[in-house]
């Protein structure tokens, strides 16, 4: 994937999807794609799985940013980002899927009851390529409330509990850095 410019705060942008944004064409439109994970999600097997899903009407085969190919079941979705403003702490993003194939309500329950929270990763195509999400890294987003009903799923999303990480991330250990061990 060629990338537009050099990577402004950690996030390279292709090139294609770039032009995109700019030119909105009716014919390659932005493709905002989800994949649902939990350690619970489990196939009528017993493998584990994801939920992989497009905002559109066709299924979508498409490469993930490991080199994986995955399958997008089409399903029409409302997503909406939060706004990017100075003023205030932003609003989380949500989505609200339409309950049509059940695969996602399926999914849901069994993460119920769990302490491991269900990761969203949110990837962006275009139609005409395929190949990577053309936004890297890829957005990764914690479900925080779901909201099932017999039409939709409603789901707010956070990006995971910040206030409760340990600061600073990095451990300074003797093996990693030998100047402290002198």
């Amino acid at each position: 994937m060629p990338t537009y410019l050099p990577p402004r705060a950690g996030v390279e942008v292709s090139e294609a999807i770039a032009e995109a944004w700019a030119s909105a064409n009716a014919g390659d439109p932005v493709l905002t794609t989800l994949e649902l994970r939990h350690p619970s999600f489990v196939d009528d097997e017993g493998n584990p799985t994801s939920a992989w899903v497009v905002n559109d009407l066709r299924n979508l085969v498409a490469t993930d940013e490991d080199a994986n190919v995955r399958t997008f079941i089409g399903v029409p979705f409302r997503y909406v980002k939060p706004e990017q403003t100075d003023s205030g702490a932003p609003q989380p993003p949500t989505i609200e899927v339409d309950n049509v194939s059940l695969e996602v309500t399926r999914l849901l329950m069994l993460a119920r009851g769990s302490d491991d929270p269900v990761e969203v990763i949110e990837r962006e195509y275009l139609p005409s390529d395929t190949s990577a999400p053309h936004v890297l890294p890829v957005t990764v987003l914690e479900l925080a409330a779901p909201v099932i009903t017999a039409e939709t799923v409603s789901m707010q999303l956070i990006f995971g509990n910040l206030t409760n990480r340990k600061y600073p991330a990095l451990q300074y250990t003797p093996e990693d850095f030998p100047a402290l061990a002198a």
